[in-house]
């Protein structure tokens, strides 16, 4: 993840990638996902039944 940590690394090469994944959109995500199985409606998914969320590739601090 785009840690605060991986940052310096990313900086000076000793890491070329991470992955962010927003942790705090994710939860936003199951949070309202849950509310609306609740009210019994429909939650958005992929042909698997995962909700996909936001990935992003940082190469730069």
């Amino acid at each position: 993840d785009n840690i605060n940590a991986i940052k310096p690394m990313l900086k000076d090469g000793r890491v070329l990638a991470t992955a962010d994944q927003f942790a705090a959109k994710q939860a936003v995500f199951g949070i309202e996902a849950a509310l609306k199985l609740v009210k019994g409606e429909k939650v958005d998914t992929n042909e698997k039944g995962v909700i996909e969320t936001p990935v992003e590739l940082v190469t730069k601090p």
